[in-house]
């Protein structure tokens, strides 16, 4: 089972070079967040608007990559360009391990031309590194998906799958509306892998990986502590125990990879 690091290892600023450097050498997959700047670079930042990280009010959108870098140099928390990323990953990468990529806001203008963009430029300048057996793009909306693999083929497509009584749900759908209950994606073909994105611990088990298998669809798991402040805020969010007892199960049900802000210790528990 792949253990991706969720924004790197947690001993770095998140998202930054050193903190997904780390997780890299420490042999795990990881997984990053991006937006545009204003000069039609993509930035791997969680936030569109920085005032969470640097106590600034400033929206990365309308901003220009060198403006952003600067910023960053500043604040020793360097915001790096995807392009830079994929350069990281090729360096540091172990053979076995995974990259992927989470459009934070599909809605902004051109982002999925310019993902796209990022991984061909990469794979032009390096023909001997498949990146595209390497990396996925995960949790986009379905209108996002066909885009990505009308303009990219070979890039892996992950959707995000929520518990069927919230995403079948009005309210859930609007708010977050790159989570699919998964009847939704009965009839979509644009997609690779299952990004299995759980909410109040109803979603997973060894049917639900097992139905996602026998679909052809790899699973992907995002394990309870990302979900600490959302509402509703998984019930385990802050149970160690659990959450170890829960990655031993995914293990045993043959899930293909978790995306988990505690990679050492995840890693210590399916051993």
């Amino acid at each position: 089972m792949q253990i991706l690091a969720h924004r790197g290892l947690i001993a770095f600023p998140e998202n930054s070079p050193e903190a997904l450097k780390s997780a890299l050498q420490g042999g795990f997959g990881i997984e990053l967040d991006v937006h545009r700047t204003q000069d039609r670079h993509v930035v791997v930042t969680h936030d569109r608007n920085l005032s969470r990280l640097y106590g600034v009010n400033l929206d990365v959108t309308e901003q220009t990559l060198q403006k952003i870098a600067e910023l960053g140099l500043v604040k020793n928390h360097p915001i790096a360009a995807l392009k830079e990323v994929l350069e990281l990953f090729k360096q540091h990468a172990k053979p076995e391990t995974l990259l992927a990529v989470q459009i934070k806001d599909s809605t902004e203008e051109k982002i999925a031309e310019l993902v796209v963009q990022a991984f061909e430029s990469f794979s032009r300048a390096n023909p001997g590194f498949n990146i595209y057996s390497r990396a996925l793009v995960f949790d986009p909306t379905k209108e996002v998906a066909r885009q990505l693999r009308q303009l990219q083929p070979k890039l892996k497509i992950a959707m995000s799958v929520g518990e069927d009584e919230l995403f079948t749900q009005h309210e859930c759908r609007s708010k977050y509306p790159s989570v699919y209950a998964m009847a939704d994606l009965a009839d979509f073909p644009h997609y690779d892998f299952v990004w299995a994105d759980e909410w109040q611990g109803s979603l997973l088990s060894a049917g639900f990986v097992k139905k996602c298998h026998d679909l052809g669809k790899k699973v992907f798991v995002v394990s309870p502590e990302l979900h600490v402040s959302t509402s509703p805020a998984h019930p385990l969010a802050n149970d160690m125990k659990a959450k170890k007892q829960l990655w031993k199960n995914l293990k045993e049900w043959s899930a293909d990879g978790i995306c988990t802000d505690h990679p050492n210790e995840c890693k210590e528990a399916i051993s």
